[in-house]
This record gives C-alpha cells, structure tokens and sequence, in this order.
C-alpha cells in the first residue's frame, strides 16, 4: 500500500467510536460456484471459499442467472459455513434459473500477525501535538487476524472531553521497522450527544 486511503468519520461526543477496517492485499483469489438460489438474499454455493466474513467479493461469469454477474461491483459476502455465502444486498427472486459455472472474486486478506497500530487524532495535518493518541498494545485498535480486521476503538470517556468540531486522523499499521500508512481521513464530532 503507497498512500493510505481517505476515510472519513463522524464520533458523538460522549458516545463510544468503534470502526472496522479490512486490509486487502493486490493477490486475487478466484472460487467456482456450483449452485446460486432464488432467494433473499441470494445463496452461493462454492467449496472451501476460504472467503472471511464481511469481505468484499464480485460475481461474474454465471450462466442462467445472468442477472447476477457484474464485475463492476462487490457485494459484502455473510459466511453461512464453508461452502456457503450470502449476498444480503441481493434478492435473486426473480432473476433467471441458474445453470452452472460462475466465480467469486475477492483479494485476498493482508496477514495481520507481528503488526501493531496506532491512531493519531490532530487540529491539522501540520499540528505537532495530537488531540487523542491510542495505539494497539493499548487496546484502543484491535488487531484480529483471525476475522483479518482493523477495528478502532475511541472509548466514551475520551470522547466525552472532546471540543474539536473538525480533526484530522492518521491510522498507521508498523511492522519492524516498517511503517505502513493506512488511512486518513477527518474526524467529524457531534457535540452534546451523550447518552
């Protein structure tokens, strides 16, 4: 990853901030469908997927049920088991009968393992001193390479002291000597929002 993508965020004050995040790598995986129902949403057949849960995937090359190919769009994939995904943004109720073929596409997830992170809230780009600072061997960014998830962490009691109305994040992921930007973004507060 050269630049870090451009996210932004909207926190409540007084209200905790928890967002996920996923790293794909540039390898492509590629996996045959062999059975898509008429349903909502729509299942899809495909042994072994090794897809992880809430990862983007494309479907393409379908025959029958072309309705569904459209390799200009990712759905975000549910994991039912192993050989089994759902489409929870696509009823297939009246599309065509499927027949055979068909693949799911998806990148494949950045191995998270020795990473660690931090978070770096600023009045500007140019500010030297951070708003808020957390980092993962804190715990305010997990980690988890199981699921292959980013999930930022900003507890209430933090934001419940914030008077910024607009900042700007820096989220880094660090890997020995390796330091990786991975997204950045403006930070939006919500003030008197606690419950």
């Amino acid at each position: 990853m050269s630049s870090p993508v451009r996210l932004n965020f909207q926190i409540y004050q007084g209200g905790t901030f928890k967002q996920l995040l996923r790293w794909e790598s540039g390898t492509k995986n590629y996996v045959p469908i062999t059975a898509i129902t008429k349903s909502a949403p729509v299942s899809i057949t495909a042994a072994n997927h090794e897809i992880p849960p809430g990862w983007r995937v494309k479907i393409t090359n379908v025959l029958g049920m072309k309705e569904i190919n459209n390799p200009d769009t990712y759905y975000q994939a549910t994991v039912v088991t192993d050989n089994l995904i759902e489409l929870n943004s696509v009823v297939s109720l009246n599309y065509s009968t499927y027949t055979s073929g068909g693949i799911i596409e998806y990148n494949l997830p950045v191995n998270l393992a020795g990473y660690t992170a931090k978070l770096t809230l600023a009045d500007s780009v140019n500010s030297t001193e951070p708003l808020y600072e957390t980092t993962s061997e804190q715990g305010g960014i997990v980690l988890d390479n199981n699921n292959h998830t980013i999930t930022i962490n900003i507890p209430a009691t933090a934001t419940k002291d914030f008077t910024f109305s607009k900042a700007v994040y820096d989220l880094s992921l660090k890997l020995g000597s390796e330091i990786v930007p991975f997204a950045s973004g403006l930070m939006f507060l919500t003030k008197g929002a606690s419950v």
